[in-house]
């Protein structure tokens, strides 16, 4: 057996560090790449792209995500090692190819409009190869402002897709139209900001009832709860299929494969505090 004392291992270690050193310099099998990865992410869902687009992302206290069940929230994200408070959001959007037609289903925060994390959209858009002028149509699944201002400049003065019809279903857009809105929902929603996008988009906007058809392959259903009028999306082709339950989903999942379009405040909360963490991810289609 060969016996190494420490003496030994140590001058045999000082040579082999000198060797090193007179060698020739190691060659990188692959350079190395300074940008980062594009905030988009491309699947193929039957003969339809589906691109998932990030806005970015969000940050809230766990009080305002999980209300008097924010301690409960806090144990579990510390047990799954995550912080607790501020908790990280993301915003996605997804681009919904059809061959005919391209469809954006919400349109983020906007930029400089919330936080300075966010408002990303037309930059990962342009990375994915789009301009906003490409977009046919913009399908809301609510008005929230992370779904919403997206759609105008930084001082909501001026719409950013040319050409985009929008669509929203009735429920929603008679909510937060509503003259008397400010004095029914909270002033940190900002309803007059929302309201403004809303005069912005009116003259292209098409109203639909929940269940709708408002692309081919691309189908709307009801998930009233989150707001009044929250439409979440199912998308087929084939024999492929998803649905983008859009904020009804308790981890904030701008794609996924849930099937269960339930929405409301105490499954989002109970989902939510058994995930532990809302994080995005565009997950595998199903197969019928």
């Amino acid at each position: 057996m060969l016996m190494l004392d420490r003496r030994t291992l140590l001058r045999s270690g000082s040579a082999a560090v000198g060797a090193t050193a007179l060698a020739a310099p190691a060659v990188a099998r692959a350079p190395q790449l300074s940008k980062a990865q594009p905030g988009f992410y491309r699947f193929k869902l039957g003969a339809i792209e589906i691109t998932v687009v990030s806005d970015g992302t969000l940050a809230f206290p766990t009080e305002t995500l999980w209300g008097d069940r924010a301690e409960d929230a806090r144990s579990l994200l510390t047990s799954a090692f995550q912080p607790s408070s501020p908790v990280g959001l993301q915003i996605n959007t997804i681009l919904v190819n059809t061959g005919d037609k391209l469809v954006l289903i919400d349109a983020g925060c906007g930029l400089d409009k919330f936080q300075n994390t966010n408002g990303r959209l037309l930059g990962h858009l342009a990375s994915a190869g789009y301009a906003p002028g490409d977009i046919d149509m913009i399908l809301f699944t609510h008005f929230h402002f992370d779904h919403l201002w997206g759609i105008s400049d930084s001082k909501n003065a001026s719409l950013l897709f040319p050409s985009a019809e929008f669509v929203a279903s009735e429920a929603e857009v008679a909510f937060w139209s509503d003259p008397g809105l400010p004095g029914k929902v909270s002033a940190k929603q900002q309803p007059l900001v929302t309201q403004t996008n809303l005069k912005l988009a009116s003259p292209r906007l098409r109203q639909i009832k929940a269940g709708a058809e408002a692309a081919p392959g691309v189908t709307t259903f009801d998930t009233a709860g989150h707001t009044p009028g929250h439409m979440s999306v199912h998308i087929s082709s084939g024999r492929e299929e998803m649905s983008s339950p859009a904020t009804s989903s308790p981890t904030r999942r701008s794609a996924s494969c849930i099937r269960n379009g339930r929405s409301g405040s105490t499954w989002t909360r109970r989902w939510r505090l058994r995930r532990a963490w809302p994080s995005s991810t565009a997950q595998r289609p199903t197969r019928r």
